[in-house]
C-alpha cells in the first residue's frame, strides 16, 4: 500500500514556471520520497521513467528570466541531481541499449543542471551525482559520456571561484578528477586551466593544504592522460 501511495505521489507533469510556492515544496518533498524509497518502487518504476521525469522538470529550472526565484531553483535543481543517482542501482528497463541511452540522457542532464545551478549547494548536488553516475557506469556508457566532458568540466571549473570553504572546493575537484579519469581521451575546456591556477594561487597563499594536495593529484592526472 506504500508503494502505491508514493507511486501515485510521482509528479504527473513538470511544474509550470509560475508554479506558487506550497506547490513547488510538495512537488520536492514528492520527488524526496521517491528517491528515498527507490528499493521498495523498483518494481513500479523504472530508471528511466524517473529520468524522464526529472528531464521534463528541467527546462524551468535552467531558465533564468520568467522562471523560478533563484532560490527555489537551486532547492529542485539539487533535488533532482540527488534523485538520479538514488535510482542509479534500480529500475533497469532489462533492455541494455535503453539502459545505455539512459545513463546518456542522464549525463546530458547533470550537464544542463551543473551549468544553470543557481547557487554553490546546486552545483555541488550537481558534482556529487556526477561522481557516483562516473565511478558506478560501465565502460562503454563513459566511452558514450566523453563528448561532454568540455561541457561538464568547464561547469565545474565555473563554480571554483565561487566556492571559498576547502570541503566545497575539494568537492569540486575531486568531480573533475573523476570525471577526466573517466575519459582520459578526452580533453577538458580550456577555462578549466586558469580557474585551476587562481584556485593553486590563492590555496598556496593561505596555506590550505588539502586544496594543495587535491591540485598536486589533478594535475598529475592530466600530465599523465594522452594528449
Amino acid at each position: 500500500q506504500a508503494g502505491r501511495a508514493l507511486l501515485r505521489a510521482m509528479p504527473a507533469s513538470a511544474a509550470g514556471a509560475c508554479e506558487q510556492l506550497p506547490t513547488a515544496l510538495a512537488r520536492d518533498a514528492r520527488y524526496c520520497a521517491l528517491g528515498l524509497c527507490a528499493s521498495e518502487l523498483q518494481s513500479h518504476l523504472s530508471f528511466r521513467q524517473v529520468l524522464s521525469a526529472a528531464a521534463a522538470e528541467a527546462p524551468p529550472l535552467c531558465c533564468g528570466e520568467g522562471g523560478y526565484p533563484p532560490p527555489l531553483r537551486a532547492v529542485l535543481q539539487a533535488r533532482l541531481c540527488w534523485l538520479l543517482p538514488s535510482w542509479w542501482a534500480f529500475g533497469s528497463s532489462g533492455d541494455e541499449a535503453d539502459d545505455a541511452a539512459a545513463t546518456l540522457e542522464a549525463f546530458t542532464l547533470l550537464a544542463a543542471l551543473l551549468d544553470a545551478a543557481a547557487d554553490v549547494s546546486a552545483a555541488l548536488h550537481a558534482a556529487h551525482a556526477l561522481c557516483s553516475l562516473l565511478r558506478h557506469s560501465a565502460l562503454s556508457d563513459l566511452a558514450a559520456m566523453s563528448p561532454l566532458v568540455p561541457r561538464l568540466s568547464a561547469g565545474l571549473a565555473a563554480r571554483l571561484p565561487l566556492c571559498r570553504g576547502d570541503e566545497a572546493q575539494l568537492w569540486l575537484l575531486a568531480a573533475l578528477r573523476e570525471l577526466l579519469q573517466s575519459a582520459p581521451a578526452a580533453q577538458p575546456h580550456a577555462s578549466v586551466w586558469p580557474a585551476l591556477s587562481a584556485l593553486w594561487e590563492r590555496a598556496a597563499h593561505q596555506r590550505c593544504d588539502l586544496v594543495v594536495a587535491e591540485l598536486t593529484r589533478l594535475h598529475r592526472g592530466l600530465s599523465a592522460a594522452p594528449r
